[in-house]
């Protein structure tokens, strides 16, 4: 794994020893049976009071978040849905005149239907085309004439990827459904991000992750993060080379802390005021949930054209992705399959999750929880 800034997303700690992969961390508490835990960013954290709501509104602060970006790289890549999150983030750098030079929409979106509208967790990657593809037009037209727009289908870059890796267990960071894994290697998802590295440019890929997570227990609120949600975001390089590119998640991470507390307390503040019951945001109704927090923390313009539902979780292959096993005999999905069938194997009942690791893959570790207020 090429090491730039993974810091930011956390790792794993046993007995002192930092691993920035899960499984190989497992292995180690299994065998020293030492405590293993998780560390995202919990000395960075420390120093802020997340019970008081920062001064500046939202707005300032994602345009904050927008021109720190701008000034720190060379160049900057949106991955790009079109949904509230990215959505949000291409009309803060327009809104606020601040240039962005690529917008990178992927996805396996030639095994979807490509319709709108409310679309299947399995048609996910409609959007490609329907949604993100035209308002990436739109800003190309209207605010950045040299605007780049890239598109790319990920489904060869996927079964490339399976194919030629029958070890892939030994590099998996959590996720194990197979399109995490199209973000192994940004040299793969276009060869211009090479050139520009090459070149001495620091390129910086932007993902729009992602809405805060917030809990109520007995009147007192919190936040906390799942390792396996902030794994699926790290993209790395394959390619060795002295020029690293970098990941950033434009709501999360060490350098995003003030606008997580900040959109955090206005949430708080629209549930008390509405006497928001807890089950309308519980993550775990998943799009019910992500619908509800983006109408509270963005005021976003660009129309939302199509939507996809919430994967239904029932298999760690995710409906995004069924199109892989479409061809059982292929050499990529069997290299998939026996894998998972390794891992299984090795991997300690008690790091099944409860359904069983086909089901749900490998527990989750949470973060240090971050206190509120009441």
């Amino acid at each position: 794994m090429y090491d730039h800034n993974l810091d930011d997303y956390g790792w794993w700690e046993v007995d002192n020893r930092i691993h920035y992969n899960k499984v190989q961390a497992i292995f180690d508490h299994e065998s020293s049976k030492q405590p293993i835990r998780w560390n995202y960013n919990d000395t960075n954290y420390d120093q802020y009071q997340w019970n008081v709501e920062p001064t500046q509104t939202l707005k300032e602060l994602y345009a904050q978040r927008a021109r720190q970006l701008r000034s720190q790289y060379d160049y900057l890549v949106l991955h790009f849905s079109g949904g509230s999150d990215s959505g949000n983030v291409l009309e803060t750098f327009i809104n606020n005149g601040i240039h962005i030079d690529e917008l990178l929409i992927r996805g396996s979106y030639s095994q979807s239907s490509q319709k709108t509208g409310r679309v299947s967790a399995a048609d996910q990657y409609a959007e490609c085309l329907t949604q993100a593809l035209p308002l990436a037009q739109w800003a190309k037209d209207h605010h950045y004439p040299h605007l780049k727009i890239t598109v790319v289908d990920t489904t060869e870059l996927i079964n490339n990827y399976f194919a030629k890796t029958p070890n892939w267990i030994e590099n998996n960071i959590s996720g194990l459904s197979p399109g995490f894994f199209v973000k192994n290697d940004l040299d793969e998802i276009s060869p211009h991000y090479k050139v520009l590295t090459d070149q001495g440019k620091h390129v910086a890929h932007i993902l729009g992750a992602e809405k805060p997570q917030i809990h109520r227990h007995k009147h007192v609120f919190y936040t906390q993060w799942q390792d396996t949600h902030l794994a699926s975001f790290i993209i790395t390089r394959g390619t060795k080379s002295q020029y690293p590119q970098f990941t950033e998640c434009f709501y999360w991470g060490r350098n995003a802390v003030t606008m997580q507390i900040k959109q955090l307390h206005v949430l708080k503040n629209y549930i008390k005021a509405n006497n928001v019951p807890d089950h309308v945001f519980n993550p775990n109704n998943g799009r019910s949930t992500e619908r509800f927090v983006a109408g509270v923390i963005y005021d976003r313009k660009l129309p939302l054209i199509s939507e996809h539902e919430k994967e239904s979780g029932n298999s760690i292959l995710l409906e995004r992705d069924v199109w892989f096993a479409k061809d059982p005999h292929s050499v990529a999905y069997q290299n998939w399959r026996k894998g998972v069938e390794y891992l299984e194997t090795v991997l300690p009942k008690n790091w099944h999750n409860e359904t069983g690791l086909q089901k749900k893959g490998i527990k989750g570790i949470y973060s240090k929880p971050r206190n509120l207020g009441v």
